[in-house]
């Protein structure tokens, strides 16, 4: 199945849902963030026993496409872009099957946020991990609320500067869960987490993972943080900086 440059294919018994932009780095925008929603959402309620998220190419996902939320004009734009975007989350979040990311190659923004969602995390060596919002004078909405709870301080040094980090890294502050060598190999190694996981965990899922997230009064900090960007993103300053990202003229 492919939807919105988002795949889902059945390996066996688990859904590998493949985001799909390769030239793009795989940034989401609108109807990716719709697609992504839906794919995941059919896929919890199927009879599969896991689901892995991976990309296509080089990239896991670099996040929001950046044209894309610079061409958000109105109040309705931005709002439908974010709350399509909060959709997304809460299909992972309350899935009652587990979910690990196979990270393949760079993870930005609200593609490396995504992780923090992930039941299990399992990323080639080579991986860099970033969260460059504030360089576009936003700020990461998951990182602050739920990967704070999770990561603790270091998440809001990540936030504050945008430096990214390798997967070694990641995987010694706890982002990551597992080193792979190459693509295949940590599309396998996740393959075999979420079918353990769904052996051990039963009913226990969603709610295990809202309470490893800091419990539902963080998700909804959380859910509030990511649809209070778009208001920020309409503001002069967010234009520039992304303009000035799209012009190449902002550091990376």
């Amino acid at each position: 199945m492919n939807a919105g440059r988002v795949r889902l294919e059945i390996v066996n018994d688990v859904a590998v849902v493949t985001l799909d932009r390769p030239e793009k780095l795989n940034a989401l925008d609108l109807a990716m963030w719709r697609s992504l929603s839906g794919i995941v959402g059919e896929a919890c309620r199927s009879s599969v026993k896991g689901i892995v998220v991976t990309g296509s190419g080089r990239a896991f996902s670099t996040g929001d496409d950046i044209g894309a939320m610079y061409s958000l004009s109105s109040d309705r734009e931005a709002e439908e872009f974010f709350s399509t975007l909060a959709s997304a989350l809460d299909s992972i979040i309350y899935c009652e099957i587990p979910i690990a990311a196979s990270v393949n190659g760079v993870a930005a923004g609200g593609g490396a946020e995504m992780l923090l969602l992930a039941d299990w995390v399992v990323a080639v060596e080579n991986t860099i991990i970033m969260f460059p919002e504030a360089r576009l004078k936003l700020y990461p909405p998951i990182l602050l609320s739920v990967g704070v709870r999770r990561l603790g301080a270091k998440a809001y040094k990540l936030a504050l500067t945008g430096d990214p980090i390798d997967a070694p890294t990641a995987a010694s502050i706890g982002l990551v869960d597992e080193l792979a060598p190459k693509p295949e190999a940590a599309l396998k190694r996740a393959l075999i987490s979420v079918r353990r996981i769904w052996e051990n965990t039963g009913h226990m899922l969603p709610w295990s993972r809202i309470l490893s997230l800091g419990g539902p009064e963080a998700v909804s900090a959380m859910k509030d943080l990511v649809l209070g960007l778009s208001k920020e993103v309409l503001k002069p300053e967010a234009k520039e900086a992304m303009r000035a990202f799209l012009e190449k003229r902002l550091r990376q």
